[in-house]
C-alpha cells in the first residue's frame, strides 16, 4: 500500500465563510493516481459552495495536492467536526481508501445591540478580557470618509462611546453586547493616513473568547463591503452641492446611504440594488415624485444577486493582501500554474541573485513582505537578504530577468497588485507595465521568473499565503 499523508485545516474569511483545505501528500516512491476527496459536514449547520467531491488526479512521489472547499455557516458554529474520505490507486492500480481525522471548526457571529457605557468604563473593560487585532488598507478613500463609513456600518449594532481626532487620523470607541448571552464586545478603531494609503487598525475585546473572531470578521466584512461597493461602481457618490447619489452599472447590496435635509435625487441606472437603505429626509415623497429613477433598475432574486456578488468580488485575496501590508508580516507568493513559490535561487544574499520558482520548504528566501511607496505601488522585500524584487537593468522588454537588489527607488523596483479573481493577483512593474511571469509556463523547480506582457496565463497569476 502506498504511503499517503493527510493534513487538514481551515481559515475564517472576512465574510465569516470558512475555507477548508485537505492536503494529500504522496510519501511513497511511486506515483498514485485517481486521488479523490469527499467532504462530510453537518448540513444543518453549513451550506457548501461547489461540489463535496473533488478529484485531485495523479500525485507524483513527494508531491502534494490540496482540495479546497468553501463552507458557509448557517448560524453560530461551535466545536463542530468536518470529516472526509480519501481514496486513490497505487502504482499497480489497486484502490485504497482512508478516513481523514475529524477537524473541529469554530465560527461564531454574535447577535449584537448597542451597549451604552461611559468612556471610563469602556477603557477599563478594554484593558481586560480576551482581545483580537487586525488591520486593513484602503486606497482612494480618505480618513474622514472612511470614518463616516465605519460609523454608518456600525450604528445599528454598536453604541459610539467616543470619537476624536489624533495626529493624522481619527479614533473610534464602540461598544455592544450580545443578545441573550449578555457578553460585551468592544471595538477600538484607529483610522490614519500613511502617504495616500488609509490604514484601519481594529482591536476587539470581549469577556467571551468564542465569539470574538466572528465579531471582528463581521465588522471588517461589513466595512469592506461598503467601501468596495462605492469604489467598484463606475460612478457613485454623494455630490454635496446638488445632493445627488448616482449608482450606475453596479451591484449594491446591504448598504446604507444617508445624508442630511435637502437631498433631492437618487439616480439608479442599469444596476442591481437590494436590501439597501436610502436614509433621505422625505425620501418617500422623492420616490412618488419620480426623483428616484428606477426605470432601468433590474430586480433579481436573492440567489441571482448572491451569484453576481460572488463573481464580482474577490474570494479573499484582496483581504489577505491588506492584512499582510497592514501587519507587516511575511508571506509566500505562489504561482497558480505550478503551485511553486517565488524563491531567491540558492538562498543568495547578493545583489543580482536570480528569482526562480521552487517547491515550498519554509526558507526565508521564500518569504516576502510589502511596503507601500505611493500611488498604489509596493516594494517587495525578501526576508533572508532584505533586498528588493527588481527588473534587471530597468529593462522594458518582454523576457527581462527578475532579480533582487538593494533599494534605490527606481520604478523597476515598484510593483502593483491587481486582483484577477479566485484570490490571485497579477503583479505589475511600474516602469514597464509588464507582469511577473514564470518563463515558458514551466512547471519545474528552478524555472526563471521574468516580466512579460499580460496574457492572462496561470503562470502570471500569483496567490499570497501566510
Amino acid at each position: 500500500m502506498a504511503e499517503v499523508e493527510i493534513k487538514r485545516g481551515y481559515e475564517g474569511l472576512p465574510d465569516n465563510n470558512i475555507r477548508f483545505g485537505i492536503k494529500v501528500t504522496n510519501t511513497d516512491g511511486l506515483v498514485i493516481t485517481d486521488v479523490e476527496v469527499i467532504l462530510y459536514y453537518p448540513e444543518s449547520l453549513f451550506s457548501l459552495e461547489g461540489n463535496r467531491h473533488q478529484n485531485l488526479g495523479n500525485i507524483a512521489p513527494a508531491s502534494t495536492r490540496t482540495a479546497e472547499f468553501l463552507l458557509k455557516p448557517l448560524g453560530c458554529v461551535h466545536e463542530e467536526n468536518i470529516e472526509a474520505h480519501i481514496s486513490y490507486r497505487d502504482s499497480k492500480g489497486k484502490r485504497h481508501s482512508m478516513d481523514m481525522r475529524p477537524k473541529e471548526v469554530h465560527c461564531v457571529c454574535p447577535f449584537l445591540k448597542g451597549l451604552k457605557i461611559p468612556k471610563s468604563e469602556f477603557l477599563e473593560l478594554s484593558g481586560a478580557g480576551h482581545s483580537l487585532e487586525t488591520g486593513l488598507n484602503f486606497m482612494g478613500v480618505g480618513v474622514e470618509r472612511l470614518t463616516s463609513f465605519l460609523v454608518q456600518t456600525c450604528k445599528s449594532r454598536h453604541f459610539k462611546v467616543d470619537e476624536f481626532s489624533i495626529e493624522g487620523g481619527r479614533m473610534l470607541y464602540l461598544a455592544s453586547e450580545s443578545i441573550g448571552e449578555k457578553a460585551y464586545y468592544l471595538l477600538t478603531i484607529l483610522i490614519k493616513d500613511d502617504g495616500g494609503l488609509t490604514q484601519v487598525m481594529l482591536r476587539a475585546v470581549s469577556d467571551k473568547s468564542h465569539g470574538l473572531n466572528g465579531f471582528l470578521n463581521e465588522t471588517v466584512a461589513d466595512l469592506r463591503h461598503v467601501v468596495e461597493t462605492v469604489q467598484s461602481a463606475r460612478e457613485i457618490g454623494v455630490i454635496r452641492k446638488e445632493q445627488v447619489i448616482n449608482i450606475i452599472d453596479s451591484v449594491v447590496q446591504r448598504t446604507s446611504f444617508g445624508w442630511g435635509d435637502g437631498a433631492t435625487s437618487v439616480n439608479i441606472q442599469d444596476s442591481v440594488v437590494q436590501r439597501t437603505e436610502f436614509n433621505v429626509g422625505g425620501n418617500k415623497k422623492a420616490e412618488e415624485d419620480g426623483q428616484i429613477d428606477t426605470a432601468n433598475m433590474h430586480r433579481k432574486n436573492d440567489d441571482e444577486c448572491a451569484q453576481m456578488e460572488r463573481e464580482a468580488k474577490s474570494t479573499g485575496g484582496e483581504w489577505l493582501f491588506t492584512k499582510i501590508v497592514s501587519t507587516n508580516i511575511y508571506c509566500s507568493i505562489i504561482a497558480k500554474h505550478s503551485g511553486k513559490c517565488l524563491d531567491i535561487s540558492g538562498i543568495d544574499t547578493d545583489n543580482g541573485a536570480d528569482v526562480i520558482q521552487w517547491d515550498w520548504w519554509g526558507g526565508d528566501n521564500q518569504k516576502w513582505k510589502f511596503e507601500h511607496v505611493g500611488e498604489g505601488y509596493f516594494k517587495i522585500i525578501a526576508k533572508h537578504s532584505g533586498k528588493y524584487l527588481d527588473v534587471s537593468r530597468i529593462d522594458l522588454e518582454n523576457g527581462a530577468n527578475i532579480i533582487q537588489w538593494d533599494w534605490w527607488g527606481g520604478d523597476n523596483q515598484k510593483w502593483k497588485f491587481e486582483h484577477v479573481g479566485e484570490g490571485y493577483f497579477k503583479i505589475i512593474a511600474k516602469h514597464s507595465g509588464k507582469c511577473l511571469d514564470v518563463s515558458g509556463i514551466d512547471l519545474e523547480n528552478g524555472a526563471n521568473i521574468i516580466q512579460w506582457d499580460w496574457l492572462g496565463g496561470d503562470n502570471q497569476k500569483w496567490r499570497l499565503i501566510i
